[in-house]
């Protein structure tokens, strides 16, 4: 895919910024896109390659990293992403999927299931233990 570079004259912040030579390439992407279906995006690389073939100054080539192969670059790129995944990951708060749960159903219960008591072990309660049921504190 062809880069823009400062130094184009495709760049409108360069100084050898071409306006004639822009519009030639979205004209061609037009007529890509409409003659031969082409998605935009391929359209454009492909008609901004052709101009400036043609037309403006030759590609530079990408440099590459001194002395790193291709396979060598790719793990460099590989385990920096990874770290910064990682990195990402770690910064991330808590799950709070069982946040306000009632703690009855984990089997912390503090009081006794009044439901189930006959009237003598619901008589046999300390009048404190009822208060509490009856949220007489606050």
């Amino acid at each position: 895919m062809l880069a823009l570079r400062r130094t184009t004259p495709l760049n409108p912040d360069s100084e050898s910024y071409d306006p004639d030579l822009v519009e030639l390439v979205l004209s061609k992407q037009r007529s890509l896109i409409q003659g031969e279906g082409l998605s935009p995006s391929a359209a454009l690389s492909y008609a901004a390659k052709s101009v400036m073939e043609r037309f403006g100054t030759k590609p530079e080539p990408v440099p590459e990293a001194k002395g790193l192969s291709a396979s060598q670059q790719a793990e460099e790129r590989k385990a920096a992403q990874i770290k910064k995944n990682l990195d990402t990951a770690n910064r991330q708060p808590a799950s709070m999927k069982d946040a306000g749960m009632d703690s009855d159903k984990f089997g912390a219960s503090n009081s006794p299931d009044f439901s189930k008591m006959t009237q003598e072990e619901f008589a046999a309660l300390p009048e404190a233990t009822k208060a509490k049921a009856r949220g007489d504190f606050v």
